[in-house]
C-alpha cells in the first residue's frame, strides 16, 4: 500500500504545481485550462478515493478561490495517510519480529511438550507398575493376615491345651504328693509298730536329714542332724532313697549338729549310700 500512496502523493503534488502554474501561464487559454482543471479535479477525486479522504468538495475544488484549500487539505490527508502507512509498516515489521520470536518460542515449547509427554508416559508406566506391585503386596499382606489369624487361633488352642495340661500336671503332682505322703506315713506307721515291738524309741516330732558318710566295716553312719534339730539317742530312723525304702538305723550318739546311727542289718532292704535321706517313723 505504501508503494501506491507514494505515487499518489507525488502525483498530487505535481498536479497541484501544474495546476497553479497553468493557472498563471495559461490564463488566456481557458478551454485548454478548463480541460486540464477537469483532469486535475478528476485526479484529485481519484487520489481522495485512493486514500479514502471523504472531505474533498468537488464544487470547492472547481472554484479558484477555494481550490488551493482543497488541494492543501488533500495533501495533508495524503501525508497523514502516508505517515499512518509508515507507522503501520514499522508496526508490521515489529509484529513480524515478534511473530518470529513467538514461532521460535512455540517450537521450543512444542519440543518441551513432547519431552514432557514422554516423561508423563514413562511416569504413567511406572505408576502402573507400582500399582501392580502394590496390588501384589496387598494380596500378600491379606494372605499374611489370614495366616496370622490362623496362627493366633492355633496359639489360643495351644494355650488352652497347655493350661489343661498344666492343670492336669498340678492335679497329678498333688495326687503324687498325696500318695507319697500316704506312702511315707504308711511306712512310718509300719516301722513304728516294728520299733515298738523291739523297744526302740519313736520320736513324736518329724525329723528329717541326710547321711553324710557310711562305714560298712563298723556298721554305722553319720547324719547331718543333731540335738539342735530334735534328734534323741536310741531313736529309730528310716532310711530311704526317693520312694524306695532302704532300711532302719538306731541313733547311738547325738551331738548338736550331727548324729551317729547304728545300721540295723536285719531291716536292710538295700545297701545304704552317702546322700540317702532319713525320716522319723510316725506312731
Amino acid at each position: 500500500m505504501s508503494k501506491l500512496v507514494k505515487p499518489l502523493v507525488f502525483a498530487m503534488l505535481v498536479l497541484s504545481i501544474v495546476s497553479l502554474t497553468l493557472g498563471i501561464m495559461l490564463f488566456g487559454r481557458r478551454e485548454v485550462l478548463k480541460r486540464r482543471v477537469q483532469t486535475l479535479e478528476t485526479g484529485a477525486e481519484g487520489i481522495a478515493q485512493a486514500i479514502r479522504y471523504p472531505g474533498l468538495n468537488r464544487m470547492a475544488l472547481m472554484d479558484p478561490d477555494t481550490m488551493d484549500g482543497q488541494v492543501r487539505a488533500l495533501q495533508l490527508a495524503a501525508r497523514n495517510q502516508f505517515e499512518t502507512l509508515e507507522e503501520t509498516k514499522e508496526t508490521l515489521e515489529t509484529t513480524r519480529g515478534t511473530l518470529a520470536q513467538t514461532r521460535s518460542t512455540l517450537e521450543s515449547t512444542e519440543a518441551t511438550l513432547d519431552q514432557t509427554r514422554e516423561t508423563v508416559a514413562r511416569l504413567e508406566g511406572d505408576i502402573r507398575t507400582r500399582d501392580s506391585q502394590l496390588a501384589q503386596r496387598n494380596s500378600e499382606i491379606m494372605q499374611l493376615e489370614d495366616e496370622k489369624l490362623s496362627l493366633e487361633q492355633d496359639i489360643e488352642v495351644a494355650r488352652d491345651q497347655i493350661q489343661q495340661q498344666m492343670n492336669q500336671l498340678a492335679d497329678a503332682r498333688a495326687e503324687y504328693e498325696s500318695l507319697q505322703q500316704a506312702y511315707e506315713d504308711e511306712v512310718r506307721r509300719s516301722l513304728a509298730l516294728s520299733a515298738t515291738d523291739t523297744g526302740d524309741v519313736i520320736m513324736s516330732s518329724d525329723v528329717t536329714g541326710r547321711i553324710l558318710s557310711v562305714n560298712p566295716e563298723w556298721n554305722f553312719v553319720v547324719l547331718d542332724i543333731g540335738s539342735d534339730e530334735g534328734m534323741r539317742a536310741n531313736a529309730v530312723m528310716l532310711v530311704h532313697r526317693g520312694p524306695e525304702l532302704v532300711g532302719k538305723i538306731r541313733i547311738s550318739d547325738v551331738r548338736s549338729d550331727i548324729s551317729v546311727g547304728e545300721i540295723l542289718l536285719d531291716s536292710m532292704l538295700l545297701s545304704i549310700h552317702r546322700g540317702d535321706s532319713v525320716i522319723t517313723p510316725q506312731g
